[in-house]
């Protein structure tokens, strides 16, 4: 990325990463697609979790940037070292993250959505799906960020390619669970849950495979706690103010709904529809978004810095 031209590069970052985020993003819409053949019911309690789901995925998110961001000033820089000691630590950063937010999760389901308005009839229903989603935190953190460190280094393809191939997973597997094809059980809210647990849990050993085999990123060997911590505080500068950035929208998204619960379920399952096709509009900026980081980063780490003012 130090080198060329810079509007052709962000292109070769940015169009993988478009064909991942309009997979991702159909994934959704066909979860909901198919969780609104059930019934209104199940829309609603899937409108319930969005603000929670995408509060989570913000957490993972800011690690993501924080760890994007100070890789790639290290592959700038060249110092092989620091590239294995930063991607090992974002990495680890992110997993203890996950771990201790799906046990808090899992231990305050019932009153996060009784708050935010799930009745007797939703709240089963959410709680069946966040279980499973819960547990699936781990597995979806640790792609998403390697997709980041990946990218750090300026290969955009397999990041791209993973988040393809998880939601084709998803997309095939979620109706087969959810209305009991091929002799599995009808499972409903959970049948879609597990789907997205399987496909998280294959992507999750594909990246690790690639990042300890294919691109030799991560490296516990000769890492030291005092070490392995240097390369947390270096990324949480950077994650804390893009978690809290990233917050806002499903906080506010939160707000919202508590509200629209006092019209009806009905009016939760309304939003939930629009919440999965408004995203499909902005693609394009979450794409650019994703690849403006690493760009500049790596020539900001080269000391390049007309090229990163000019990217």
């Amino acid at each position: 990325m130090t080198a060329g031209p810079i509007g052709p590069g962000l292109l070769r970052l940015t169009l993988p990463m478009v064909l991942g985020i309009s997979s991702s993003l159909l994934a959704g819409l066909a979860e909901t697609y198919y969780l609104g053949l059930l019934g209104s019911a199940e829309l609603a309690a899937l409108g319930f979790t969005f603000p929670v789901t995408s509060g989570l995925m913000s957490l993972t998110l800011g690690v993501s940037i924080g760890l994007s961001s100070v890789l790639a000033r290290e592959v700038g820089a060249g110092n092989q070292f620091n590239i294995k000691t930063t991607a090992t630590g974002g990495l680890t950063l992110a997993a203890l993250i996950m771990m201790i937010v799906s046990i808090l999760g899992l231990l305050t389901t019932s009153w996060l959505f009784t708050a935010l308005g799930a009745n007797e009839e939703t709240l089963p229903l959410v709680s069946d799906y966040m279980q499973l989603w819960y547990l699936s935190l781990l597995f979806m953190a640790i792609p998403s960020v390697g997709a980041n460190a990946l990218r750090a280094t300026g290969d955009a393809k397999i990041s791209g390619s993973l988040m393809v191939a998880g939601s084709v997973i998803q997309v095939l597997l979620a109706p087969i669970f959810i209305f009991g094809l091929l002799g599995f059980p009808e499972l409903g809210m959970t049948g879609a849950a597990l789907g997205n647990l399987i496909a998280r849990v294959l992507t999750c050993c594909v990246t690790l495979y690639i990042l300890v085999k294919r691109y030799p990123l991560i490296q516990f060997t000769g890492i030291q706690l005092t070490t392995l911590m240097q390369a947390w505080r270096s990324i949480l500068v950077v994650s804390i103010p893009a978690t809290a950035t990233n917050l806002i929208g499903p906080v506010s998204s939160g707000f919202i709904v508590s509200l629209l619960a006092g019209y009806g379920q009905s009016t939760v399952a309304g939003f939930a529809i629009a919440s999965r096709v408004e995203g499909l509009f902005v693609i394009p900026l979450f794409a650019l978004s994703a690849s403006i980081g690493p760009f500049v980063g790596q020539n900001f780490g080269a000391k390049a810095h007309d090229r990163a003012d000019a990217a």
